[in-house]
């Protein structure tokens, strides 16, 4: 089954979430929360971390601008590979995607592990994080029709 949470902005989806899944590791995909005002990738089956947001100041790799942020795209692919591997393992029950965006719709950032997660999930939940002015684009551009909608209410149940 797919699962959209979507709430506005700053509403605290991936702290939720984040809240949800600290002692456990039946849960795959990653959440990008934000640490002393930057951003980074927490692996949810593993509890490791990457940076994510970078400092343009003294970074030479390719990344894309979002929003106020710079973001590696080496952390995409690395995200990438963590799906894969979740999707992959037996134990994992649900896959979260943190979160799905502008850059998405462009067919950047994360928009290649959605349609793969989307593709093979098999029996397994998979949980896409969207901020809710961009959910009927997210939605059309991802053909998410089937998908059900969840609030903080719903997906604390459904990790439960």
């Amino acid at each position: 089954m797919i699962y959209l949470l979507s709430e506005e902005i700053q509403s605290g989806k991936t702290t939720s979430i984040q809240l949800c899944t600290e002692n456990r590791y039946d849960i795959g995909g990653f959440l990008s929360p934000d640490q002393n005002g930057s951003r980074y990738l927490l692996n949810l089956q593993n509890k490791k971390e990457i940076p994510f947001e970078i400092d343009l100041t003294n970074f030479d790799g390719p990344y894309d601008i979002i929003g106020k942020y710079a973001i590696s795209r080496e952390s995409f692919s690395i995200a990438h590979e963590w799906i894969k591997d979740h999707l992959a393992n037996a134990q994992s029950k649900h896959i979260v995607i943190d979160e799905v965006g502008p850059l998405e719709l462009q067919g950047k950032g994360f928009a290649d592990s959605l349609r793969y997660a989307k593709e093979n999930i098999g029996t397994k939940n998979l949980i896409i994080v969207v901020r809710e002015s961009l959910l009927d684009k997210v939605i059309q551009a991802f053909e998410l029709y089937d998908a059900e909608r969840l609030t903080k209410n719903g997906i604390q149940q459904l990790l439960s």
